[in-house]
């Protein structure tokens, strides 16, 4: 049988590292996977500190004058 088997995988794993058949190198940390992964982060960060700022305006939009909410209604953008 072919395909995934935990033990059975973990134990033929074990038995070439310790006779010296399994070479294997480790991942770089650079490139262009690197780096898209860098920008995704950034990006993600961004979003939840927008979201954070919009909910937080949305919040204190009760305290407002009439005059300024009408004004920060326009910030929110389309829904």
């Amino acid at each position: 049988m072919r395909g995934k088997s935990g033990p059975i995988d973990a134990y033929a794993a074990a038995t070439a590292v310790l006779s010296g058949r399994a070479t294997g190198t480790p991942k770089s940390r650079d490139g262009v996977v690197e780096a898209v992964r860098a920008l995704r982060t950034a990006r993600r960060s961004a979003v939840k500190a927008r979201t954070q700022a919009m909910n937080q305006s949305g919040a204190c939009s009760w305290r407002l004058p009439r005059c300024c909410v009408s004004r920060s209604r326009a910030w929110t953008g389309p829904r």
